[in-house]
């Protein structure tokens, strides 16, 4: 990733941030937007392949995982994939939720990476992270087990 658009966009970020006081991500989010347009493009391509990826994941885990009855142990707080603006982070990552899940738990997609990978690498990283992975793991024990 060019240096300029890094630059540019924590320097807007902690301008804007001193001057509105507002939530963290969207004006990661709106300054990613203005500084870093195609990254920003090639992200909102990859959080839409992730979100469609655990798509066509979750109905082959019917037979594998209880999402009803006395053995429930899937979560049913949803998993939502999110942009990570951390610039020394480069994989993706998991924060589960609360048990009364008042907000979704998150995936997190690094932004400040110059090469993605190939796409199927996608399949088995949303796997690792989300159904059948820490998603299952963290977030159905929060609720279920408890």
């Amino acid at each position: 990733m060019k240096k300029r658009c890094f630059l540019s966009f924590y320097t807007s970020f902690l301008r804007v941030r001193i001057v509105h006081g507002s939530s963290p991500y969207f004006l990661f989010l709106s300054a990613a937007q203005v500084y870093c347009p195609e990254r920003y493009k090639a992200m909102m391509k990859w959080l839409d392949f992730s979100r469609n990826t655990l798509a066509l994941i979750r109905p082959k885990l019917t037979k594998l995982v209880h999402y009803t009855g006395n053995k429930t142990t899937a979560p049913s707080c949803p998993a939502s994939v999110v942009i990570r603006f951390h610039p020394l982070i480069s994989v993706q990552g998991y924060s589960k939720s609360t048990s009364s899940c008042q907000e979704p738990s998150k995936i997190k997609v690094p932004f400040f990476v110059d090469r993605m990978g190939p796409k199927f690498f996608e399949y088995t990283v949303s796997a690792h992270e989300a159904s059948p992975g820490h998603h299952l793991q963290s977030q159905g024990y929060i609720e279920n087990f408890r």
